[in-house]
């Protein structure tokens, strides 16, 4: 009868918490939340008054489920502490923990309902209780140098925590530490309230070697230099091409009109001058044709040879003047 009588109890604490105010929520909003509409408020008594009864009998995970979808529509302490006292009794120690703290925080104002009041004091309380059950797990590398991959069933542990106490649930957990190829593995069974050390051996841990920075090459360079100066010498070869063919045609024509000694008379100076000028280009535009293709070739053939034999290429400078030095 008695427990029935405080299973009633704390159902109409409950009850009253569900439907508050959002003013005494763990972490309150920075400005008013929305007003939560009777259905809403409805359904999260009926899932309290589920939970209820699920946690009466024994049933706690159920009842955790409920306290939730109770909790994501109207977040109260009262409904945080039942939801810590499930994974309390689920021996999920560290979550429950986490969740006392949540009610913990919640703030409390003058205005704040007596069950909301009630549940963070109790939260408080209970949390208390709970810290010296929860276990820990100090892992240990041998040889300790150097970092390792760690991992608490199938977890990564933080590198922060390696060498420190990891809370952990009572139980059997799987530790598993990888470095230099080498691994090991421990298993162990925990109980609550207790600390245990585990030495992990591992391989030695060798930094890895240092990359240094390539010195730029001059194969690719040397190719686009050798490209750009081919590019020029056909251009001043299709240049000579065009004055050359002009000089030609012009030279033809003053032979027919001055002769083939090309004796021109006053008459003609001006056209006599315009074909010199057109055989002076066409000189011109030919050797600097011939001179910068051969060598653009050159350069071409050295960056493409440089290229293919990843040659060492390095410049030597000396008083008497400066070399390009390599080996091909």
């Amino acid at each position: 009868m008695a427990s029935n009588r405080l299973s009633k109890l704390c159902a109409g604490l409950l009850l009253l918490g569900a439907a508050a105010p959002r003013s005494a929520t763990a972490q309150p909003a920075a400005s008013s939340p929305p007003a939560i509409d009777d259905d809403t408020r409805n359904s999260a008594r009926k899932l309290g008054e589920e939970g209820n009864k699920l946690f009466a009998e024994g049933d706690f995970a159920g009842a955790l489920d409920r306290y939730r979808r109770a909790e994501a529509l109207v977040s109260v302490p009262t409904l945080g502490v039942r939801i810590a006292r499930c994974l309390e009794r689920l021996g999920r120690l560290v979550e429950a923990t986490e969740k006392y703290v949540q009610v913990t925080r919640t703030e409390i104002t003058p205005d704040s309902l007596p069950q909301h009041v009630e549940a963070v004091s109790q939260a408080k309380a209970e949390l208390a209780a709970l810290k010296p059950r929860v276990p820990s797990i100090v892992i240990q590398l041998d040889p300790p140098e150097g970092p390792a991959e760690v991992t608490i069933d199938d977890k990564p542990l933080p590198a922060a925590l390696i060498g420190a106490g990891r809370s952990v649930d009572p139980g059997r957990h799987v530790i598993v530490a990888v470095r230099g190829g080498k691994s090991d593995k421990k298993v162990i069974e925990i109980g609550e309230g207790r600390t245990e050390t585990v030495t992990l051996s591992v391989g030695t841990y060798v930094p890895p070697p240092e990359t240094r920075a390539e010195p730029p090459g001059v194969a690719e360079p040397l190719r686009i230099a050798g490209i750009v100066g081919l590019a020029l010498g056909g251009a001043s070869l299709v240049a000579f091409g065009v004055t050359g063919g002009l000089a030609m045609s012009q030279g033809s024509d003053l032979e027919q009109r001055c002769g083939a000694e090309l004796r021109c008379g006053t008459a003609l100076h001006d056209d006599a001058d315009g074909y010199n000028q057109l055989r002076l280009a066409s000189t011109v535009t030919l050797w600097v044709g011939v001179g910068l293709a051969a060598v653009g070739g050159g350069l071409l053939v050295a960056g493409t040879v440089l290229d293919s034999n990843e040659a060492s290429v390095g410049l030597r400078v000396g008083p008497t003047g400066a070399a390009l030095t390599g080996a091909f």
